[in-house]
């Protein structure tokens, strides 16, 4: 909710898992979700061809750390593991000043 608002993206973000992409248009920029669960290699990303939609755009891939390869993602981590429900979040470094501009 957070990246989709500060995108002026105001349709819902629902994850893409069927159909491994959707595109968002947002007031500021547009977003590109990504869901490579089910992509073998980075063959697959490629023949999504995409590279259009993600020219300008902030993309979001999910599942990507074995399709991403020889690019120098912002890697942002989602932590589900705690039984409270809780997410933890882990920033990259280039995003540290961002962290405070986060809700706690």
């Amino acid at each position: 909710m957070l990246f989709r608002s500060a995108l002026g993206v105001t349709e819902p973000v629902t994850s893409p898992t069927f159909v491994i992409a959707r595109i968002h248009h947002g007031s500021a920029v547009k977003l590109v979700h990504v869901d490579a669960y089910r992509l073998a290699d980075p063959r697959d990303l490629s023949a999504l061809d995409l590279d259009e939609e993600i020219d300008g755009a902030v993309a979001f891939v999910e599942w990507g750390a074995h399709v991403l390869v020889g690019t120098d993602p912002l890697a942002i981590t989602f932590d589900r593991s705690r039984e409270d429900d809780v997410r933890l979040v882990t920033l990259p470094p280039a995003l540290a000043g961002a962290a405070a501009a986060l809700p706690k």
